[in-house]
């Protein structure tokens, strides 16, 4: 116990001194309780809890903020408006042998589809008809969820869960 006071009196500048960074331009360094990421398909943010110092460090090309994480944006998704009349719907959604893809208000559109697991792994890839409809025999696959992706002249639309029973 009478040598707690001096193990905190030589441990408290170490940890001071153990978040000093040389100056750089993407210099990034805290010492932290907890913290983390999370992402999705829209974007990823970083959080940390318990950041002990601080200190800031400016010059004529530089600002470094040790202790604070800063923002850095590395992709920025543009806002795409959907198109209102054209929409891409699959049924019976769950099926047993087959399922049908229809899509509205067709005309001047290349739509594509893949099928796949929900490993990823590529079970078919086939244009849509003529017509805009598409039917998709899957009573050879086991009961599963799988995932349906729609694509208009390449491009990702949307994607649809599909549950066969």
């Amino acid at each position: 116990m009478k040598y707690i006071p001096l193990v905190l009196l030589v441990l408290i500048p170490l940890m001071a001194t153990s978040q000093n960074i040389k100056p750089q331009k993407t210099a990034h360094a805290t010492i932290n309780a907890a913290g983390g990421d999370v992402s999705d398909y829209g974007g990823s943010i970083s959080y940390s809890i318990g950041q002990v110092f601080f200190t800031a460090h400016h010059d004529p090309e530089n600002q470094i903020l040790e202790g604070v994480q800063q923002p850095l944006v590395i992709f920025a998704r543009p806002i795409v408006e959907k198109e209102k009349n054209f929409k891409v719907v699959a049924y019976p959604n769950p099926g047993t042998d087959y399922f049908i893809i229809h899509a509205s208000n067709y005309a001047n559109r290349a739509l594509s589809y893949n099928f796949m697991d929900l490993q990823g792994r590529l079970l078919k890839a086939e244009r849509f008809g003529k017509s805009g409809t598409t039917r998709v025999n899957i009573a050879s696959l086991p009961v599963a969820i799988y995932l349906l992706r729609i694509y208009d002249n390449g491009k990702f639309i949307k994607t649809i869960k599909i549950i066969k029973n």
